[in-house]
Formats: C-alpha cells, sequence, structure tokens
C-alpha cells in the first residue's frame, strides 16, 4: 500500500515538472529524489527482513545455533 503512494506522489511530481517554471522544478527535482529514497528504504527494510529470515533459518538448522537444541544440551548436561 505504501509503495502505491511512492508511485502515486512520483507521478504527482512528475506531471507538476511540466506545468512549472525552472526554480520550482529544481524544488519538485529535488521531492522527487527524496520520495525515491523514501521508496529505496522501504524496499531495504523489506529485504533485510527477509535476508534476516533467511539466514535466521540456515542457522537454525545447525545444530550449533539452534535454540532448541541449545536447550537439549542444557537438559542433558544437567542429568
Amino acid at each position: 500500500m505504501k509503495h502505491r503512494h511512492f508511485v502515486f506522489n512520483d507521478l504527482m511530481i512528475r506531471t507538476q515538472l511540466r506545468k512549472r517554471n525552472f526554480i520550482q522544478q529544481k524544488k519538485l527535482i529535488i521531492l522527487f529524489m527524496i520520495n525515491s529514497l523514501g521508496c529505496f528504504n522501504q524496499n531495504y527494510k523489506k529485504l533485510k527482513n527477509i535476508l534476516g529470515m533467511a539466514i535466521a533459518k540456515c542457522l537454525g538448522s545447525s545444530s550449533n545455533f539452534s535454540i532448541t537444541n541449545k536447550h537439549r544440551m542444557m537438559g542433558e548436561h544437567s542429568r
């Protein structure tokens, strides 16, 4: 939903660029760049979460990093 908001803002800014004079165009270009960075930041957060989950899944399958296996090992040592 937020991504659509960024896309609509980009379209609105581009249409306004055609109607404005040169000084206002510079301001709108800066707004366009800020909006693009916001879209990039949102996608970066999604990518970071996806990669984090993938890494956690890989590490979780290893016996050294699995929390459940650590608890099992601790249970065996306490017996």
